[in-house]
């Protein structure tokens, strides 16, 4: 019996609310450098480039089936391939709040520090 795979060379995803649809993305892309390059959102930093000090802080939020729960991690940006990114969504600093539309109550508190 001969067994058939298809690989779907997309990988979707979401950042801050928007669809993201790559195709063959580079599995040694790391989302931080996703994020810088090609999106364009420069609030995520590269700090340590060792996952220790945090300037790379992203929220990933992914559905869990079994449990039919959203669940949330805070995640290195600057360690994480894109390639496992598949069908979660990203939330970085720019996509908590801006000036422009309004900030988040954290970044008002982090102003009056």
């Amino acid at each position: 019996m001969e067994v058939s795979h298809t690989w779907d060379d997309e990988l979707v995803f979401f950042v801050n609310g928007k669809k993201v649809v790559e195709t063959n993305p580079d599995p040694d892309m790391t989302l931080l450098t996703y994020l810088r390059t090609k999106v364009g959102l420069q609030g995520t930093k590269l700090g340590c480039a060792e996952g220790g000090c945090g300037a790379c802080t992203v929220m990933l939020s992914k559905y869990q089936e079994d449990t039919q729960q959203l669940l949330h991690y805070a995640i290195n940006a600057c360690l994480a391939p894109i390639c496992s990114l598949h069908l979660v969504a990203v939330t970085t600093v720019e996509g908590i709040g801006s000036v422009a539309r309004q900030l988040h109550p954290v970044q008002v508190l982090l102003l009056l520090l």
